[in-house]
């Protein structure tokens, strides 16, 4: 049997922080997540598929990012999705507009908050371009983060974006990077190194992307820009979230945000647990 079928965001927290929504599991299909050897290797985790349904633990969790978290409200997605097919899962945001985890760290609102609650998981969303063109900054303060955040009991998940769009600029002046594929590989290999030195989690949304340009260019991930996600595109972010947070699979879920026709979210929730099942075990 499948599984049972949530954001205003301030600089700190969402106005539905306190929302937290209680649902009994009805066999759920659970899946570790497995966390990141070196680029492009998983290693299996020691944690077995449980032979009996189970109501997971309440999750607590803080997105930390810019416009790629904040747009379309992607936290209450993802909670809304938890509402859909449990577990309890509560979120709260600090995001700012073009930042850098750097920025994040400077400004404080999120390390306070971090040292303030006890969050279940933690999900760093760096600028875009950070993996291509400042890997190692990114990477020194996703460690900082990750370990401000392992003193309170936090889990790392590492919000890998997606590439830019193939007409973008940062083809023509980035050495190694001269398509969206090559791209993507150099965003995940960047992630993938914090996870592994972290003990965190991937939630690899552009290889979502990436496989929904492939096998659905019907539905408009983007933006009028190009590189912001349309209410689709962070549907489909949401849902690999939800998967990677809860280790369940967001197939036949019944939420979908406004907009999004009820074809197109199937579409991308089987999408977005292809693109996690890789780093299941």
């Amino acid at each position: 049997m499948g599984d049972v079928r949530t954001f205003l965001a301030t600089v700190v927290l969402s106005a539905c922080a306190s929302a937290a929504f209680t649902l009994v599991l009805v066999h759920p299909r659970q899946y570790p997540i497995a966390r990141a050897t070196h680029a492009l290797e998983y290693r299996q985790r020691s944690t077995p598929l449980p032979e009996e349904p189970r109501v997971s633990p309440p999750l607590r969790v803080l997105f930390v990012g810019n416009s790629y978290t904040k747009g379309n409200r992607l936290p209450e997605m993802v909670r809304r999705l938890a509402s859909a097919g449990g577990p309890e899962l509560s979120v709260r945001a600090s995001v700012i507009p073009t930042a850098r985890l750097r920025t994040h760290w400077a400004r404080k609102q999120a390390v306070w908050s971090i040292q303030a609650n006890h969050y279940t998981h933690i999900v760093l969303q760096g600028h875009s371009l950070s993996p291509v063109q400042r890997a190692e900054e990114l990477t020194d303060y996703a460690l900082r983060f990750a370990k401000l955040g392992q003193a309170r009991g936090s889990r790392t998940v590492l919000y890998a974006t997606w590439p830019r769009k193939p007409t973008d600029e940062i083809y023509r002046i980035e050495r190694g990077v001269e398509t969206p594929e090559a791209m993507q590989r150099q965003i995940e290999s960047v992630y993938l190194n914090i996870a592994d030195r972290v003990d965190g989690w991937i939630a690899p949304v552009g290889r979502a992307f990436l496989k929904a340009r492939s096998d659905a260019p019907e539905i408009k991930l983007f933006g009028p820009d190009g590189e912001h996600p349309s209410r689709r595109g962070s549907y489909l972010a949401a849902c690999v979230l939800y998967s990677v947070l809860t280790g369940s699979s967001p197939v036949g879920l019944d939420y979908a945000p406004p907009k999004v026709p009820r074809a197109h979210a199937l579409t991308l929730q089987q999408i977005a647990w292809d693109a996690v099942t890789p780093f299941a075990r």
